[in-house]
């Protein structure tokens, strides 16, 4: 009986010893990896999607930015939207409207800057990427400078397209420019398209003509 009774015992203090022992190679491999389970919870590839709908039309202008942008509901309507991220100061406007003339998105560039009256020092560069054309200005007046004596940077990425007899011009603002800013400028681009659009009678539940509306979406 007992030597029953310490096999028993032996067995028991095996198997506990086990089990702190798997216990402890958990707490280990946790420690290990403290943003795993945070990571899986977190979407960050999110994009807010914004998208300019004319009334009768099959396709409209699509926008994709970070979540943090938010809308000016109060000049927000189907040919016209303003967007702002508060915390990068990145703000972005859009609007579809009539060609007034016909040409290319080149052409539609040349319009606007004849109506452009730059007076401050700056920096422009232009070119095509696919049918799009921007205009890139960057604004370095030794007027404006920061506490610390520094010129202030300003930086505007303009986007021009002509597309069946519509024009569609997407201004990108970031006052205070650095050149790390790029990046955000190149992904904010990456995601400007035209789209094709369901009628208003569509029974899919898609978004209809002559509404702009958001939808969050994944890349």
């Amino acid at each position: 009986m007992e030597n029953n009774f310490n096999r028993t015992n032996v067995l028991r203090k095996g198997e506990n010893m086990k089990k702190v022992f798997f216990y402890a190679l958990i707490a280990v491999a946790l420690s290990s990896y403290p943003d795993g389970v945070k990571a899986s919870q977190e979407r960050p590839n999110e994009l807010k999607t914004y998208r300019l709908v004319l009334p009768g039309s099959s396709w409209g202008l699509e926008i994709r930015v970070s979540p943090q942008f938010s809308s000016n509901k109060k000049l927000e309507s189907e040919s016209f939207l303003e967007l702002r991220d508060g915390k990068t100061d990145f703000s972005i406007t859009a609007k579809l409207e009539k060609a007034t003339s016909e040409g290319d998105s080149k052409a539609l560039r040349e319009y606007y800057a004849k109506k452009e009256n730059l007076r401050l020092k700056a920096d422009i560069k232009q070119y095509e990427v696919g049918d799009a054309a921007f205009k890139e200005i960057v604004i370095k007046d030794p007027l404006f400078r920061t506490a610390s004596g520094e010129v202030v940077v300003s930086m505007h990425l303009n986007y021009y397209l002509s597309y069946r007899g519509y024009w569609a011009v997407v201004r990108i603002r970031k006052p205070l420019y650095k050149s790390s800013d790029k990046k955000i400028f190149d992904d904010i681009v990456k995601y400007i398209r035209i789209v094709a659009t369901e009628p208003p009678s569509s029974p899919s539940g898609k978004i209809p003509l002559g509404k702009l509306s958001w939808q969050i979406s994944q890349r």
